[in-house]
Parts: C-alpha cells; sequence; structure tokens
C-alpha cells in the first residue's frame, strides 16, 4: 500500500510544480495508484469475509453440473426412438 501511495503523492508533487498542471498521462498514474490503494484497502478491512465470499462464489460458479447426484424422479430417460427424430 505505501508503494502506490507513494507512485501517486510523486506524480502528484511533480504535477503541481509543472505550469501546465497534471497532465493525461499523469492523472492516469494517479487515478490508476488511488484505485489499488482503494481496492488493498477494502480487501483489508474485509479481510476473512471477503475471502470466503469469493471462496463461495467461485466453488458456486466453477461447479460441475454433470457430477451433480440427480434425483430418480428428475433423472433425464432417453428414448433413441425420440432423440433420432429430433
Amino acid at each position: 500500500m505505501a508503494a502506490d501511495t507513494a507512485i501517486a503523492a510523486e506524480v502528484i508533487n511533480k504535477s503541481s510544480k509543472d505550469e501546465r498542471g497534471i497532465s493525461g498521462g499523469d492523472a492516469c498514474i494517479i487515478f490508476d495508484s488511488l484505485i489499488r490503494l482503494s481496492y488493498k484497502l477494502i480487501l483489508a478491512r474485509l479481510g476473512h469475509e471477503y475471502f470466503n465470499f469469493t471462496l463461495a462464489y467461485m466453488q458456486i460458479r466453477v461447479k460441475p453440473t454433470h457430477l451433480e447426484p440427480q434425483h430418480p424422479k428428475q433423472a433425464r430417460v432417453c428414448d433413441d426412438e425420440s432423440e433420432s427424430h429430433g
């Protein structure tokens, strides 16, 4: 987090001495550094809860449906005749 703060502070300090102000590239660097810093602060604040939420979300999203046990009444019966005729 200190590195992101230092990068933003350095660019702001350099730009404040320039007569033209902050250039577009400098603004992007500052914005990027502040976004990364705020993201890290949010993660630090949420910490363990965020990790558990992300892990649970990924398990739901990546869960292979073809391996789920099916209830006998919900199992699909393949009929060769109906499959071949479309």
